[in-house]
């Protein structure tokens, strides 16, 4: 298990030399990191009883974090996690205004207020009712940072899932010939995501293709086009992901269909440098900003510069976007033992579609791989 205690400690320590007596966290993964109470997997209709849903937790600089139920559904799956934690569940007949007073008073909420950014606007003027006389102010930045350098565990967690995610890829590309739909090929990678162990999928995987009988836009499903048909030779990537106690991976691959043309054998190469050029320089310390610019050099130098549209990669762990991010004018420092991912892409529409995209950690001397795809590129004939 984690040392729940210690990361309460740390982030203590943080509100306390900025001065902030308490802090309100609602249902996310910041509190799921700090005390290890879960998240609900699914999503609660908005306007579920809307007047009284501000579930949450309150965390002051000593005693027990309180935690804040109505009657929802992620009370449930939190009830055997929260057992070492004070509970305030909201009787039917209770003011909701005076409910988040009680709450707020047990742990010394008094002067300021940080509150955790995943906290719906309606919460937010619901503690301000219960609160008037405090200060509110923005409060994740105090758990994001702690997150960020991961322990061993998490590390081995994220490894775990990316191991996942490409056995599942692998035994789903053994399952296609030369002709498929985009669709069935989604729905039989989420399959074997489950029954490789993924506690489910970290994200809606997506698919993108191009060929001379192919054509799939990116956001096909929302184009209604789940089932586009994909036929040799084509070039084929897909972003996925697998979710191990808690953890994501986050993976991208190109996988040809048939023999592999010769400029999009060229356009993975060079999207593949691009990703070892930016592996090169991730390190604790260098600027987000020099990981991105190294992969950009050389997809530029390739002509393919306008075809990498995307950032080169973020952060992962309980949330499958995380810091840092990987763009321009992000001079924030990467720090030691931060997982992100660098994901280097090519995409023109009908053209071009290259894509590669592993998970490391960032080690004293440099990236370290958790996940890692063959020498030679994925094959389907």
């Amino acid at each position: 298990m984690p040392d729940f205690a210690r990361r309460l400690e740390a982030l203590r320590d943080r509100m306390a030399s900025g001065g902030i007596p308490a802090v309100f966290l609602p249902e996310s993964a910041d509190l799921e990191y700090l005390t290890g109470v879960p998240r609900a997997r699914h999503v609660t209709d908005p306007a579920w009883d809307a007047e009284i849903d501000v579930e949450g937790c309150f965390i002051g600089l000593d005693g027990d974090p309180v935690f804040l139920f109505t009657h929802s559904e992620w009370s449930l799956p939190a009830a055997a996690a929260v057992a070492p934690y004070e509970v305030l569940r909201m009787p039917a007949e209770d003011d909701p205004v005076e409910w988040l007073r009680r709450g707020a008073r047990r742990v010394g909420a008094d002067g300021v207020l940080a509150i955790g950014d995943r906290t719906p606007f309606r919460q937010v003027e619901a503690l301000r009712r219960a609160l008037p006389g405090v200060r509110f102010q923005a409060g994740s930045a105090l758990v994001l940072e702690l997150r960020a350098a991961k322990d061993e565990e998490e590390i081995a967690a994220i490894r775990e899932a990316g191991a996942m995610a490409l056995r599942a890829l692998e035994a789903t590309l053994g399952r296609f010939g030369s002709e498929f739909s985009r669709g069935d090929f989604l729905r039989e990678l989420e399959y074997r995501l489950v029954q490789e162990g993924s506690e489910r999928v970290a994200y809606a995987p997506d698919l993108y293709a191009v060929g001379p009988a192919t054509s799939v836009v990116w956001s096909a499903d929302v184009l209604g086009q789940p089932d586009a048909p994909i036929r040799a030779p084509a070039a084929v990537t897909v972003d996925f992901g697998a979710v191990h106690r808690g953890y994501r991976s986050d993976i991208g691959r190109t996988v040809f269909v048939g023999g592999p043309p010769p400029e999009q054998a060229e356009a993975l190469r060079t999207v593949r440098a691009g990703q070892e050029a930016a592996l090169a320089v991730l390190r604790p310390g260098v600027p987000a900003e020099e990981v991105d610019r190294a992969a950009r050099d050389v997809l530029e130098e390739a002509g393919l510069g306008d075809a990498f549209w995307i950032p080169s990669g973020h952060g992962i762990g309980l949330e499958i976007h995380e810091p840092p991010r990987f763009r321009a004018g992000v001079r924030e420092p990467v720090p030691e033992r931060a997982v992100v991912t660098v994901e280097i892409a090519a995409w023109r529409e009908g053209k071009t579609a290259a894509f590669w995209e592993d998970d490391v950690v960032v080690r004293a001397t440099g990236a370290e791989r958790l996940t890692s795809g063959p020498d030679e590129p994925y094959l389907i004939t």
